[in-house]
């Protein structure tokens, strides 16, 4: 089972909303919309991991709707209240403790682990580049020799070239 049949249709609308709200430039919106989704994901796990009763979910969503009235209306013209609990979410509260547990390791666990490492890798990009162009500033800083400029650039070039694909033609 994908994590992605297991949120409703709810979740879906709240992150493209966040999306387009984003691209739109409106970052008050993409905010809240990010935020209700992530907290809208987190109700979900732990609706399934049984540590929230349906009650206390549907509680919940209350609150959300309270905090971010605005998006939530967005969102609920389009989608019923009750849809918060699809069929994916009801078969895994269904299942035994042990495979209840093994199921949110690898679905939520793990892939959260990805994503920080996802986002690990970038920073160590991001600090390698910050190093090259600091070392580059610091070479441009002083009287530089021709040899040392086309040295220089080819330093920068390689770099970026190796680690920033969405430069390469």
């Amino acid at each position: 089972m994908n994590t992605q049949d297991i949120y409703s249709s709810y979740f879906h609308e709240a992150d493209a909303l966040s999306v387009r709200a984003k691209e739109a430039g409106k970052y008050d919106v993409w905010f809240a919309a990010r935020a209700l989704a992530e907290n809208y994901k987190s109700l979900c796990w732990k609706y399934m991991m049984k540590s929230l009763t349906a009650q206390r979910v549907e509680s919940g969503l209350i609150e959300l709707r309270e905090k971010y009235g605005s998006v939530f209306s967005q969102l609920f013209h389009r989608v019923s209240f009750p849809s918060f609990f699809s069929p994916p979410m009801g078969d895994v509260y269904a299942k035994k403790h042990e495979e209840r547990v093994a199921f949110y390791r690898k679905e939520r666990i793990d892939d959260q682990l990805r994503w920080y490492e996802s986002k690990q890798e970038q920073a160590a990009v991001h600090k390698e580049t910050t190093m090259v162009l600091s070392d580059a500033l610091k070479t441009l800083s002083s009287p530089i020799e021709e040899g040392e400029f086309i040295t220089l650039v080819e330093k920068v070039e390689t770099h970026f070239l190796s680690k920033h694909t969405f430069l390469m033609p």
